[in-house]
């Protein structure tokens, strides 16, 4: 249960970061958020791995006696996906760690902040007037 809610709290830091302005900021606490996602996908991948296996369970294979039944059951089905969870959120760990957070301010409009005009030889056709 516990693995669950740290995995829902690593989604919604992850949806929040997708925002923009103060809402999607970084902060300090986002690597920590990580790392505790990925721990919290491998517990949900072996829990479930040893719940399949304490119930019976083998390796899938094609078999006429349980042809109605499901060919995977759940709880084999969530340890590829609790392992690419915690793959992810490895990775996401290590990209923050190395990331500095920076003080996020207001940007101005980019459209009115850069440029008008490309300076390059081979656009000869937007080069500014002289």
């Amino acid at each position: 249960m516990g693995a669950g809610i740290v995995l829902l709290i690593a989604a919604i830091e992850i949806g929040r970061r997708r925002l923009s302005g103060w809402l999607g900021a970084p902060h300090r606490y986002e690597p920590a958020v990580a790392l505790l996602g990925a721990a919290a996908g491998l517990t949900v991948a072996g829990v479930s791995l040893v719940i399949y296996l304490l119930q019976g369970g083998t390796v899938p294979a094609v078999n006429p006696a349980r042809a109605f039944a499901a060919p995977i059951t759940i709880e084999l089905r969530n340890v590829p996906l609790g392992l690419a969870i915690a793959w992810l959120e490895s990775g996401r760990f290590a990209a923050l760690r190395k990331a500095p957070v920076v003080a996020t301010r207001a940007l101005p409009n980019p459209v009115w902040s850069w440029p008008r005009w490309r300076r390059s030889s081979s656009f000869a056709i937007c080069a500014p007037p002289r």
